[in-house]
């Protein structure tokens, strides 16, 4: 099997965050290359910018599902350092804990979810709460049982640190840098950049779910939204599927300033998407793909 392909967009040239110009200017994954995304948009960033998303996405890659991706073998940069054994917890019935290093091919799939309700801005209300889901394998967990490493009375426990904040700074830059990288900033007014550099932390105003009829397995659906004769651009995300389940979210990227403004920016989005070869998919790039929503 072929490596996958990388997809490089046309070079921004300035920063997508802050809008600087000052060199140096480094190039984005639109999705994390920890999540295994292929798709990079040259000269995107600038080093203060990227110093702050090189934070959140670090969270999520080491700390939040760092052990997940070790198991299910998610690219690294740094292959010869990957750990070939990680502990998890086992858990006695009286409370008590031990420590059980498995190999990393045993290591339980267990991960949490978060889902979302509506992104306020399109729901006239801010949601106060979400859903956490811990999502596991019950024969990882039988397997671990019948070789000896956990007691048949013994409970699994993993070892991850769950950071929403994080979570949704990252699909904040997810959103952005594909909505820029296809249409360009001067299309429509960007929402995002004060939550991706932490200048707001109003995330699910911008940040939610959808519907199930609504839902993407995996790729980047171009939403062109109007709410109320307010005329928005977001994208709907599903996360590149490595045995993962993740919902799909929806980010609201930006606003328009009329129909006609949303109007021409979506001819923008089809051109590039059909210079690209983005549209109707391709299976070298893992499933992600870009497709076009109209206007509600």
């Amino acid at each position: 099997m072929s490596k996958p392909k990388n997809v490089v967009y046309e070079a921004a040239n300035y920063c997508i965050y802050c809008g600087g110009t000052e060199p140096p200017l480094t190039d984005e994954h639109i999705v994390p290359f920890s999540l295994g995304g292929r798709l990079i948009f040259p000269k995107a960033s600038c080093v203060a910018c990227q110093k702050v998303t090189r934070g959140f996405n670090e969270a999520i890659a080491r700390s939040m599902y760092g052990r997940m991706r070790i198991r299910l073998n998610v690219p690294t940069r740094k292959p010869k350092e990957r750990p070939t054994e990680l502990s998890i917890l086992a858990i006695r019935r009286d409370g008590t804990e031990r420590e059980v290093m498995v190999p990393a091919e045993l290591y339980p799939r267990c991960y949490t979810v978060f889902k979302f309700k509506r992104a306020g801005i399109l729901s006239d209300k801010y949601p106060a709460t979400f859903d956490r889901e811990l999502r596991n394998s019950s024969e990882d967990m039988a397997e671990l049982v019948k070789q000896g490493y956990v007691q048949p009375d013994e409970d699994i426990g993993i070892i991850e640190h769950v950071r929403v904040d994080a979570f949704c700074e990252q699909l904040a830059q997810i959103g952005h840098a594909h909505t820029v990288a296809m249409m360009g900033m001067d299309s429509f007014e960007p929402l995002l950049p004060p939550l991706i550099l932490g200048n707001d932390k109003r995330y699910f105003q911008l940040i939610g779910g959808v519907s199930k009829e609504e839902a993407v397995n995996t790729g980047a659906t171009v939403d062109f939204i109007n709410h109320q004769g307010t005329y928005f651009v977001g994208c709907r995300v599903g996360l590149p599927d490595f045995g993962w389940n993740f919902p799909t979210y929806q980010i609201i990227c930006g606003r328009f300033a009329d129909k006609d403004a949303m109007e021409a920016a979506a001819a923008k989005l089809k051109a590039a998407a059909d210079k690209l070869k983005l549209i109707d998919g391709d299976e070298e790039l893992e499933g992600f793909r870009i497709d076009m929503a109209p206007a509600e």
